[in-house]
């Protein structure tokens, strides 16, 4: 709600504050009005819509950019998941020992990862716990005796094994990427430009003149915060829950029964 009510503040923020930016505008340039033969107004408002159409391209870009790496955050937890729950099926096949090793290991990582490290990866970090509750996995699989590394399910559990690992530096790689702030700087400064560059543009009736503003910051401002919040895939509005661990640890506790 806390993030709700400031995306809200921050568009509603904008738009007022490009209307009132126009009014102040045409307080000093009243009486100009849009005069279809005058062929500079044509190349104005021509120019104007091209480096328009060249930022909204550039906006819808960013947007896809961030939106395809937020749902590569959510394949990746899946994928991480399942190969954990694979790890997991595949030790009832060897002895009873490292049967129940790697099951007490594996149910461990789903709950450390759900209960502490969710937590700690929205401010960026990782939990220590997760980490080694993984390491207790390797340490089972290479401590293994020679005859239990010739069971057919070995090879097959340790390539699970290394997705599982792979996935999860994959999970926390996205903790770290962002947007560059040379990229934010362009948006920034060209909604900006293209912002006060409409209030010089001569247009007959001042009241359509403020709808169409309005409804063009209100849509760069949403663009904004869309890029925003995709670019935290796991602390933003619309962030990645620990669904498909806690999905994969309810069936090792059904299976155990």
């Amino acid at each position: 709600m806390h993030s709700l009510l400031l995306i809200s503040v921050i568009v509603l923020g904008s738009v007022a504050a490009g209307v009132f930016g126009l009014m102040v505008t045409h307080r000093f340039t009243r009486g100009t009005t849009a005069n279809p033969e005058d062929s500079a107004v044509w190349i104005d408002s021509t120019i104007y819509g091209l480096i328009g159409t060249i930022y909204a391209v550039l906006l819808a870009f960013a947007v896809i950019l961030t939106w395809q790496s937020f749902a590569n955050a959510k394949e990746t937890v899946s994928r991480e998941a399942n190969a954990l729950a694979d790890v997991e099926r595949m030790s009832r096949g060897f002895s009873v020992p490292v049967r129940r090793g790697v099951q007490e290991a594996a149910r461990t990582y789903a709950r450390v990862v759900m209960e502490d490290e969710w937590a700690l990866m929205k401010q960026g970090e990782s939990s220590p716990l997760a980490h080694a509750a993984l390491i207790e996995l390797w340490y089972i699989y290479t401590d293994m005796s020679e005859s239990e590394r010739e069971h057919e399910l070995y090879g097959e559990s340790v390539s699970h094994l290394n997705q599982l690992s792979e996935s999860r530096r994959v999970r926390l790689f996205a903790l770290k990427s962002s947007v560059p702030n040379v990229m934010w700087a362009v948006f920034i400064a060209g909604g900006v430009g293209i912002v006060l560059s409409s209030f010089l543009l001569p247009v007959a009736v001042y009241w359509k003149r403020k709808v169409i503003i309005a409804c063009m910051i209100a849509l760069i401002a949403v663009s904004f915060v869309l890029i925003l919040e995709l670019n935290r895939p796991f602390s933003g509005l619309a962030h990645i829950e620990s669904t498909p661990f806690q999905f994969v640890l309810d069936n090792m506790q059904q299976l155990e029964r």
